[in-house]
């Protein structure tokens, strides 16, 4: 298999240069052209000698924090539904609490049949708006769940624990922390044909069949931690000039020892304040 494979990614690659040369692959009545050029390779790279730290376009985290935002922080969110189709859930008032200096209804809620998840939401009770959330999907619960022409997936588990702060317009998010458990599955065939144009009818130079049977589990965490927030007009905002790329550096288990000598600013005590015990 190996040594197939090798073969055929080497063909790819020299075929880059001919634009007369192209593939597509088909599954089934579904079929697509796979572009001929070099626009698509990876987008971070790598010192072969430090392989910890890593260049990121930018694009990449900027996409990743607009989604925790999108789907974490806006009460349109799917996720917010505890909210937004009250008629899913079972809700618990609980006693007068104290978040971040503020009294707050402390309100406990679990799914009905068609609801998703079970947790506590924070209300100020002089502004109504939400302080603090704190949810995850109720025992046996799963959404995005469907297997259709031998494709599956499934998130079989959600958790997210939020924290918003009170600026001069508007409450923003200061704290977003979501654990998420998704599953897949692909039970199909494929075939990679090679072609050559023509003026009427594209030539077939090769083909590869093969069947596929693959199941995973991904783990997904992500933190942020918002340690600074600034109202701008909009004559500074369209002055922003965003970064191509920044750096990343992989960190596998927190060490103080990591950030000695540093210059870069580490939030962990920040941190440790706002995460949930």
């Amino acid at each position: 298999m190996k040594k197939k494979l090798d073969a055929f990614f080497s063909d790819i690659e020299k075929s880059r240069e001919n634009d007369e040369i192209y593939y597509k692959v088909r599954t089934g009545i579904l079929s697509k052209k796979l572009k001929n050029n070099s626009s698509n390779e990876a987008s971070w790279t790598t010192n072969k000698n430090d392989t910890l730290n890593y260049t990121v376009d930018t694009d990449l985290a900027k996409a990743e924090i607009l989604y925790l935002l999108k789907e974490y922080t806006s009460v349109q969110s799917k996720n917010w539904e505890f909210i937004n189709s009250t008629g899913r859930y079972n809700y618990t008032m609980e006693d007068i609490s104290i978040v971040d200096g503020d009294p707050v209804y402390k309100i406990h809620f679990a799914p009905r049949k068609q609801g998703l998840f079970e947790g506590t939401m924070y209300i100020s009770t002089s502004s109504f708006a939400v302080l603090k959330l704190d949810f995850a999907f109720a025992k046996g619960k799963k959404s995005e769940n469907f297997k259709l022409l031998g494709v599956g997936h499934s998130i079989d588990y959600k958790e997210a624990h939020i924290i918003f702060q009170k600026g001069k317009t508007a409450y923003f998010p200061k704290f977003i922390s979501v654990n998420q458990n998704e599953f897949a599955s692909i039970d199909r065939s494929f075939s990679i044909t090679k072609k050559e144009k023509r003026f009427f009818i594209d030539k077939e130079l090769n083909e590869m069949k093969f069947d596929i049977e693959l199941s995973f589990n991904s783990e997904s965490k992500w933190e942020l931690l918002v340690m600074d927030i600034e109202d701008i007009d909009e004559a500074a905002y369209n002055g922003v000039v965003q970064p191509t790329t920044m750096k990343y550096k992989k960190e596998y288990a927190y060490n103080s020892e990591t950030w000695k000598n540093r210059t870069i600013l580490v939030p962990s005590k920040e941190l440790k304040k706002y995460q949930n015990q």
